[in-house]
């Protein structure tokens, strides 16, 4: 088992608001690159829902990507080894 937790948590959501608790979480993965791939992913799918074109507003939806590593410790020694 991988002791080290995953450091990129992204998060997306539908209104100007987060939902409360977790319910924006879309989950955790051990790369930037990868959380950006997942949304990546994600902004397709819904494109291609929201079809024709004029439909889907990319503003109304927002995602971040949060470097959990930042988050949680106050400097770069206490985090877990990369």
């Amino acid at each position: 088992m991988n002791s080290k937790p995953k450091r990129f948590l992204l998060i997306r959501g539908m209104v100007y608001y987060p939902r409360q608790d977790t319910g924006d979480w879309i989950g955790t993965y051990e790369t930037r690159e990868a959380a950006q791939s997942a949304l990546d992913t994600l902004i397709a799918a819904d494109k291609s829902v929201y079809d024709p074109p004029g439909v889907w507003e990319e503003g109304y939806m927002w995602s971040v990507i949060v470097d959990l590593y930042q988050w949680m410790y106050d400097t770069k020694e206490q985090a877990p080894n990369e």
